[in-house]
């Protein structure tokens, strides 16, 4: 049966999306909350081992935080192309204390089984929603920009994806598990031969026996990382189509600072914590493909998934522009000790200067000085003073008023992209976007949150 379709395919207004029907506790019991967060204390223990890493210098995602906080809806989501008839989702994030965010997103996905049953108005997806898989993204580690100045920090994000009954990790679709043994290695590869014309229509399923059950994705310059590139380290192949289609590929491809979506955050929130365009490049070109995927669908024809989604489209501007030049990015085995040799020049004009990669500023950053009256003129923390203030345990609004400078930033719009490894966070008036490294904001980092059991 044919259908025609002219509705969109997410839904944003947190007066519908804030219904009791779509709260999260309908579908998650707190037994199985507590089943998740023992499976995260785990993957974190594990990875805070990793060779490299410091102890002292972790920022770490605390796992008590999935109980004490509240997942609160930030978006409902019709994915059309996925599965044979489509997908419903909601898409959450962590808060606490009623309005303050965390690195993490949790999404619950439901898959339509009868084509014919597709709803017409997203807002009424509610009628036919049974969620079988609830899927998490969060930030698990930092090491800060002082501490990493080779590559502005190190981060680390986990995403895995859980039946919602039992509450036991599922394989990850299209992600293979980076220690396959050398058999299923050549299995695999054996695999992508023979399904290679499939693999180019976007519309492909990897065997569960080459998957695994967990993803962990790696930033800033999470483009470049061969760590995110699974196929790439795994056995040398740069096809974009099945590197891109990982998690990890995915979610460091065209990101914001490693989601894709992360709400309208609530006005009552500080400006220094609100996200102006909450949603990433990727997000926005796959949500144009669902129109067009949608329009060809109801004349009988599904068309191919593009091989890359999203690309930062970013206006010309001296504000905001690199002011390091970049040398050749060195991956390693261990994505901790991926570096890039970065030498400062004077790309930045008379009326602008540099901020450093070493201060936080991936690839460096030409900021402006303010007169006092700019849209764009923002508070931009002074990194070591800013970090002392929090570490006298002075609350965000003291440390914002006494550890930050105002400087003129790159303009920034739901149109007008930041560039790689910068987010679109809300002016200091509320009336525009500014560009700022994601981890300047505090619902992107791991420091600052004191978290009361709700």
């Amino acid at each position: 049966m044919q259908m025609a379709f002219a509705f969109k395919t997410i839904e944003m207004d947190l007066d519908i999306i804030s219904q009791s029907k779509y709260q999260f506790h309908n579908f998650i019991s707190k037994e199985k909350l507590e089943k998740l967060k023992r499976v995260i204390n785990s993957d974190i223990l594990e990875r805070k081992k990793t060779k490299g890493l410091v102890p002292t210098n972790l920022d770490l995602f605390q796992p008590d935080w999935i109980t004490q906080g509240e997942f609160k809806p930030v978006a409902l989501r019709f994915r059309p192309d996925k599965k044979l008839c489509g997908e419903y989702r909601i898409v959450y994030r962590l808060t606490y204390n009623d309005n303050q965010y965390l690195p993490m997103t949790a999404m619950l996905v439901s898959p339509i089984n009868d084509c014919t049953e597709r709803i017409n108005d997203i807002n009424n997806i509610f009628q036919k929603f049974s969620p079988e898989t609830l899927e998490i993204n969060l930030l698990a580690l930092r090491v800060a920009a002082p501490l990493k100045s080779d590559t502005a920090g190190y981060s680390e994000y986990i995403l895995r994806v859980f039946n919602t009954e039992s509450m036991l990790p599922v394989k990850l679709d299209n992600t293979p598990n980076i220690n396959l043994n050398d058999n299923k290695k050549n299995k695999l590869k054996k695999w992508i031969k023979k399904n290679s014309d499939l693999i180019k229509t976007g519309y492909f399923d990897i065997p569960e026996e080459f998957l695994s059950t967990r993803a962990i994705s790696f930033g800033p310059g999470g483009k470049y990382r061969k760590a995110n590139k699974v196929f790439e380290k795994l056995f040398g192949n740069k096809n974009k189509i099945l590197n891109n289609n990982t998690c990890q590929g995915c979610h460091q491809q065209n990101s914001i600072s490693g989601f894709h979506i992360l709400g309208n955050t609530n006005k009552e929130d500080k400006l220094y914590n609100q996200l102006y365009d909450s949603t990433s490049p990727h997000l926005k070109e796959q949500i144009q493909f669902e129109q067009r995927y949608l329009a060809e669908l109801s004349k009988g024809k599904r068309l191919s998934r593009p091989i890359v989604l999203g690309h930062h489209k970013v206006n010309s501007s001296d504000l905001g522009k690199e002011c390091s030049i970049q040398g050749e990015w060195k991956n390693h085995d261990i994505a901790y000790y991926d570096s890039i040799t970065i030498t400062h020049n004077s790309s930045c004009s008379s009326q602008t200067m540099c901020m450093t990669q070493e201060i936080g500023f991936p690839n460096g950053y030409c900021i402006g000085f303010c007169n006092g009256d700019e849209d764009n003129c923002h508070p931009v923390p002074s990194l070591m003073a800013f970090s002392d203030c929090l570490e006298k345990k002075n609350d965000r609004d003291f440390c914002f008023k006494n550890a930050t400078s105002d400087v003129l930033l790159k303009k920034c719009s739901e149109s007008s992209d930041c560039r790689d490894d910068y987010v679109c966070a809300s002016n200091k008036k509320g009336n525009g976007g500014v560009c700022v490294p994601p981890y300047f904001l505090f619902q992107l980092n791991l420091n600052g949150h004191l978290v009361s059991p709700k």
